[in-house]
């Protein structure tokens, strides 16, 4: 699987990465303690946080790199998913807390005077956090990574955040007013913004939802670009952590074989993972795409009270009626009944009537019954075969426009 390797590369960063932050995070907290500032604190505990969520996007990126087993054949890319969810979850839990922690202290006036030294220290932890951000979100969009790409973004709004600590810090030394507190809140809020944001995307990706339309356009786009693809009845995709795998149902000209269709199935997914490369499996399923006007052909006779009516036979038919269906609209005519002129033929009249019937253009006969030598003669031609349980020509047409009558998959007789 070609994500692997680059999925193992990304490990190597995300360690690097974890080591650094945890580097920012012991010097903000160390430096809020030393110089008494409530958000250069709160600010390490976030950079503490970001090496929880390192470690977890580790985590998942080991079983990402995974290969599928028996017990788990889509392979375990859904732990991704699973892991932004928690990642979200105690972003959450630990915003809350700290906007509970600062609103008392903004409410009494509380002013506290922080060394200049915590600001400084904020400022450069905050250029480095988002260095490792555009970083990691290179790698996350090389990799397709979610929870890699979150976490990028997180680290560049803990960069902003650090920075408006730092600002905050040498500010509220000359107003009175608790700006400290107020950096604590605005930071909790950044965090809280993206625990929403990552949850929602890890909900849908658990209950495989969709919601990039612009890629289903495109495939379909991909698909109707070929003149053998008749129309897309349906496409389906779904995310599984950083992989996206899909399938198609597309309609093609009766007339390919199967060899042909293979053949296009295969032309048409290499193009769709060329061009988009996100896309990791997609199945193609290839149905047969009917005609909106068919003709067909009934083997009738006279009754004694002058009604045509559907022959016991085929090739020995005095008559025969073709008849043109528009399955669309729910209509149909009566094109022509004309003399079968090998009703009486001793030998091979089936085969002579359906070199007939294929001179008239026929897409479908409408019988009681066959021999071997027509059935065989009409499939090899593309031509399908219904068994009619009705003599009526109307009542046959209607039930066959209403899709009543099975298809025959073999003679209902050894000789027409």
């Amino acid at each position: 699987m070609e994500h692997i390797p680059r999925l193992q590369k990304a490990r190597d960063i995300v360690f690097r990465s974890l080591l650094v932050v945890m580097g920012i995070s012991m010097a903000k907290i160390f430096f809020g303690l030393m110089y008494n500032s409530a958000s250069l604190l709160a600010d390490g505990l976030h950079s503490f946080i970001d090496s929880i969520i390192i470690i977890l996007v580790m985590i998942a990126l080991i079983f990402l790199s995974k290969a599928p087993s028996e017990r788990f054949p889509y392979g375990y890319y859904k732990v991704e998913d699973l892991i932004v969810l928690i990642l979200s979850s105690l972003f959450l839990l630990i915003s809350i807390t700290l906007i509970f922690d600062s609103i008392p202290p903004i409410l009494r006036g509380e002013q506290i005077t922080v060394n200049p030294i915590a600001a400084i220290v904020a400022f450069i932890t905050g250029v480095i956090s988002y260095t490792i951000g555009k970083m990691q979100e290179r790698v996350a969009k090389r990799t397709n990574v979610l929870s890699l790409l979150l976490n990028s973004k997180e680290m560049k709004y803990d960069s902003i955040a650090s920075w408006f600590v730092a600002l905050s810090i040498m500010s509220g030394n000359y107003i009175n007013f608790p700006m400290d507190r107020l950096a604590s809140i605005i930071v909790a809020l950044l965090i809280i913004r993206i625990a929403i944001i990552s949850s929602k995307e890890a909900i849908l990706g658990l209950l495989d939802a969709w919601n990039r339309p612009q890629i289903v356009e495109k495939i379909r786009e991909i698909l109707l670009s070929k003149p053998k693809i008749k129309d897309v009845r349906m496409i389906r995709l779904r995310k599984a952590g950083s992989l996206v795998f899909g399938d198609v149902i597309m309609l093609v000209d009766e007339s390919l074989n199967i060899k042909e269709a293979h053949s296009l199935a295969d032309e048409v997914e290499n193009e769709i993972k060329e061009k988009i490369p996100e896309i990791s499996e997609i199945i193609i399923h290839i149905e047969p795409k009917e005609k909106s006007i068919r003709r067909i052909a009934i083997p009738t006779y006279l009754s004694e009270n002058g009604e045509m009516l559907v022959s016991e036979h085929f090739g020995r038919a005095k008559f025969l009626t073709i008849i043109e269906i528009d399955a669309q609209k729910q209509t149909y005519k009566i094109i022509e009944t004309i003399i079968n002129p090998f009703a009486k033929e001793k030998d091979k009249a089936g085969m002579k009537t359906v070199k007939l019937l294929v001179s008239k253009n026929i897409d479908a006969v409408i019988t009681r019954n066959i021999g071997e030598t027509s059935f065989y003669l009409h499939k090899g031609r593309e031509i399908k075969v219904y068994q009619a349980n009705e003599t009526n020509i109307k009542d046959i047409v209607r039930g066959f426009l209403k899709g009543k009558f099975r298809e025959l998959s073999a003679p209902t007789k050894q000789h027409d």
